[in-house]
């Protein structure tokens, strides 16, 4: 990119020193007392605020000297309001000390930008690059200039978290006009930060006489000193106005009486004397450059149509006419804030609508330097929403990796009707937006607007091209999941496939997810699995990590439905390294990864390991409620298999809640009305399985819809459990299921509808049917590498198990290789077989070893192939954090550990949660226990 153009190194380049600036020793020292400790900084904060003019960016530059190469800068203005902007380029400037600090973070802010889960919380978004923070070896300085541009609360409540969870080696500096809205009363009583106020930063009588003779050159008495140090009652600004003001004036007494009043009269007067002493072509030159926050030579000469820019402004340098440099090579400058108001107020009351016209010229240069961003916004001030539109045709994707989503929504949305008739692909745009942002009924209008482009339009050809269509077949597609219209999102999908080119990886991964999508969740996990691998290898192709996590989950899910837990358990475990490899453990969509391998744990029987892993995952997605939600289903099944129904049904009810405050998609409602119902058959209170049943129109002789399987099954049982001559239809209504699930290779639910016809049919005395049956179910499942399902519903089945047990040579076991040893591991954990077996018998046929009870009270025992996972933590325990960990088993306390270490409790607790979320676990002493069971420590 041309250096010339490239805005985003100027706002986080770090200014250069002012060679006429005065040192003030007593600051500085006041700033460096006590900041430095053992362990790094003995507080995480430096505010630094006061009015306009004060010298706060000044001190805080002569601050940073000799630390620049361990120090970020990052110069905030009005544009960095929107949220996405903002960290995209404060990483950014923590990259220019570090090269690879935030990689992660960068890649997840620009990746969920364009999802519907961009409104990730403080803890998803800040906690992967605290986590680089706290692995610094060196001391780093953030300074944030000018933070009183900020009036976004959610950035305000990030940078609480960020300031708070700060490590020992980070020391974050702020430069305000105005407090920020920050528990600093909280902050002050813990001795977090130190503050440096107007009252501070007044210049003294004897500093004010030092700046008029040492560095301006005057030579005033003791009492003009005075005097103009009380006028301006000390106020820097005032003080070197009235400077420049002197340096040309012969009539120095006369001068210094003519003024008084307030800092805003004295900055009045003395600004504009300056302003109007200037020769005309340089007044000309201040009030058209006046419209720019940072400005260049090149960008003033385009503007202003002049060719001296550069030398004029090296002129104004000389001259501190409140010109600002922004780097060392004096490429790039500001004005002071208060001159750049008087210029703009100057510019109005002299040219009244030149401004437009020069915001416009400012467009088209940024746009040529490579600043489509900066160019839109000088459109957008321009008023011309044609060039901003035109600008946006052909940069969209860059704007948005660049800075966020927030520029282009505001674009897009104050686009007239009319306009984006003549710009289709943005009325594309401002759907998906509005689908992602708003909901399905917001995006209705502008997906109608899109369809109803005719012949007529003068941008035809582009309106029928077929990437256009394609992407609209997209949107429409995406509309209809909204409304869970499958089959119309599954057809609008397909014609997307057909129309987008193979190399347009991004919207094509999405077609791949919302076929998927419209699959699996319709109860067809075969049909979803290839579609959710093209949308895997087309993230992978992209280049991006997180959506690649995102698609490359949803594989895995596709692959544990049809019964191939190996391969989905492999998967996983790759998906969780290559989060932890990138700097991505610590999101939410992690969180679902983590759930996932505990459910495959606890499909496996191992419920110690399911249970450490769905804490974690369930820690981890509380950021994002819909993965939240969905987290808590695996939650209600652990319940469930360990015989906790009312811990279940408890969970069901704060799965309800995140429902109520968010609204979840049905494909997690449908699965939650299952379960609610099959818990309340186990508690006996059939009366009430029947009415979560039928609130959710699930009743006899109704039509069963893809992806309501589940509560089918349940309706089903219910049947059972109520008889009342029921059995024909029951029998009906699981044939038809498992037809269902055969067709669309559910594997889960195929064996639970082969265990229910088990179940009826033994009900029904039809003892070789029902035997016949739990065959089939075992069949299923036999290799697969399913196993608690069976023991989910042992107590209904045990005298078949043991009647299979006692047959000799069942011809069904002879045509599977290993099934008679499924089905007599399954049965050698029933409680029949436990109460006929003496602890020390020697049959063959027992389970390789046994666990402790679980909270349930029942005997979890797992199959022999099973082996816990605790010599394979994704991601392992820094030294840090295992040194913790050894300091917790000798049973010190955060403050005792602090003490010990030379770390702030702070720091301790910080690294405390680290453990626990990487372990698992809720505690020290959960934590301390599973250390020693997997030999960390001893």
């Amino acid at each position: 990119m041309d250096v010339e153009g490239n805005i985003l190194h100027v706002k986080v380049n770090i200014p250069p020193l002012n060679p006429s600036s005065l040192q003030r020793s007593s600051l500085l020292e006041g700033l460096e007392k006590d900041l430095a400790v053992k362990e790094g900084f003995g507080r995480q904060l430096t505010l630094l605020s006061a009015p306009a003019g004060f010298g706060k960016t000044t001190l805080a530059r002569s601050w940073l000297r000799g630390k620049e190469a361990r120090s970020a800068w990052y110069s905030l203005d009005e544009g960095d309001n929107q949220r996405e902007r903002f960290w995209l380029y404060l990483v950014s400037a923590l990259q220019r000390v570090e090269a690879d600090l935030g990689k992660g973070t960068l890649e997840m802010l620009r990746s969920t930008v364009l999802e519907r889960e961009s409104n990730v919380n403080s803890d998803s978004l800040l906690v992967p690059l605290l986590n680089e923070l706290f692995a610094l070896k060196e001391p780093l300085y953030l300074l944030l200039d000018d933070y009183h541009s900020i009036n976004n609360t959610r950035i305000h409540q990030d940078m609480v978290f960020l300031i708070e969870n700060l490590p020992p080696l980070v020391h974050l500096v702020v430069t305000t006009r105005s407090e920020p809205p920050w528990p600093l009363t909280r902050w002050r009583a813990r001795g977090k930060m130190t503050e440096v106020r107007q009252k501070d930063l007044r210049f003294t009588r004897e500093e004010a006489g030092l700046l008029f003779a040492g560095v301006k050159g005057l030579h005033l008495r003791d009492s003009q000193v005075e005097a103009l140090h009380r006028k301006t009652e000390g106020w820097i600004t005032g003080l070197q106005l009235a400077a420049i003001s002197l340096s040309g004036n012969p009539d120095a007494e006369n001068f210094i009486n003519s003024f008084t009043g307030s800092h805003r009269h004295v900055f009045l007067y003395l600004s504009e004397e300056v302003f109007q002493r200037q020769p005309e072509g340089v007044r000309e030159f201040l009030l058209q450059t006046s419209i720019f926050k940072r400005f260049s030579a090149p960008l003033c000469d385009f503007v202003t149509g002049r060719e001296d820019s550069a030398a004029l402004l090296a002129e104004l340098d000389r001259k501190n006419l409140f010109l600002v440099a922004l780097d060392e090579e004096g490429r790039w400058y500001r004005y002071h804030p208060l001159f750049a108001d008087l210029l703009s107020h100057q510019l109005k009351k002299i040219h009244p609508g030149l401004e437009r016209n020069l915001h416009g010229k400012a467009a088209q240069w940024l746009l040529e330097k490579g600043e489509p961003g900066e160019a839109i916004r000088h459109a957008l001030l321009a008023e011309n929403s044609s060039m901003a539109a035109d600008i946006l045709k052909g940069n969209l994707e860059e704007v948005v990796v660049k800075e966020g989503s927030s520029l282009v929504q505001e674009c897009l949305n104050s686009f007239s009707p009319d306009l984006l008739r003549a710009y289709p692909d943005l009325a594309i745009h401002k759907a998906w937006f509005h689908l992602i942002h708003k909901g399905g009924e917001e995006a209705k209008e502008i997906i109608q607007l899109a369809e109803a482009m005719d012949t007529e339009n003068p941008f035809e050809k582009e309106a029928r091209d077929r990437v256009f269509s394609g992407k609209l077949a997209v949107v429409k597609a995406y509309y209809h999941i909204f409304a869970h219209n499958f089959p119309r999102a599954q057809e609008e999908a397909g014609k997307a496939l057909e129309l987008l080119p193979p190399d347009n990886y991004y919207w094509r991964s999405k077609v791949g997810v919302i076929l998927g999508d419209s699959r699996l969740f319709s109860g067809n996990p075969k049909e979803a699995y290839p579609y959710y691998l093209g949308a895997y290898q087309e993230n992978q192709a992209y280049g991006n990590t997180y959506l690649t996590l995102s698609t490359g989950f949803k594989v895995a899910t596709s692959l544990y439905y049809r019964g191939k837990l190996g391969e989905a358990e492999q998967m996983t475990r790759e998906l969780l390294v290559m989060a932890k490899d990138k700097g991505l453990s610590r999101l939410s969509r992690t969180g679902l990864l983590w759930t996932l391998l505990g459910d495959y744990h606890r499909e496996r029987g191992n419920m110690e390991e399911a249970k450490r892993c769905l804490e974690r995952g369930l820690h981890l997605s509380e950021g994002e409620k819909p993965a939240h939600g969905w987290n808590y289903l695996y939650k209600i099944a652990y319940f469930y298999s360990n015989e906790q129904y009312h811990q279940a049904l408890v969970a069901g009810k704060q799965l309800e809640k995140i429902h109520r405050e968010v609204v979840l998609p049905s494909f997690i409602i449908l699965p939650l009305t299952a379960w609610k119902a099959l818990l309340y058959l186990k508690v006996g209170s059939p009366a009430k399985a029947g009415e979560v049943l039928a609130r959710a129109g699930i009743r006899e002789g109704g039509e069963i819809q893809g992806g309501q399987e589940r509560c089918y099954l349940a309706l089903a049982q219910l049947m059972a459990v109520s008889n009342q001559g029921r059995y024909t239809q029951g029998e009906e209504l699981l044939d038809s299921l498992e037809e269902m699930a055969l067709r669309g290779q559910n594997k889960r639910i195929q064996i639970e509808v082969l265990l229910a016809k088990a179940r009826l049919a033994q009900q029904g005395r039809e003892e070789g049917r029902a035997e016949a049956e739990l065959k089939k179910a075992l069949q299923a499942g036999c290799g697969a590498g399913y196993f608690q399902v069976y023991l989910d519903e042992k107590m209904d089945l045990s005298s078949l198990y043991a009647r299979l047990r006692g047959d000799e040579s069942p011809v069904l076991f002879k045509a599977t290789p290993g099934l008679a040893e499924f089905a007599h591991r399954i049965y050698n954990l029933l409680p029949a077989a436990q109460e006929q077996e003496s602890p020390d018998s020697s049959d063959e046929r027992a389970p390789i070893h046994k666990e402790r009870k679980t909270e349930g009270g029942r005997n979890n025992e797992v199959l022999g192939v099973v082996k816990p996972h605790y010599q394979e933590l994704i991601e392992d325990l820094s030294p840090r954090e295992m040194e913790i960990l050894e300091l917790f088993s000798q049973g010190l306390s955060n403050k005792e550990i602090a003490r010990k270490i030379y770390l702030s409790p702070g720091t301790v607790k910080w690294h405390a949660s680290n453990i626990y979320g990487k372990l698992g676990v809720k505690g020290k002493l959960q934590a301390v226990a599973l250390a020693r069971q997997m030999k960390l420590i001893s």
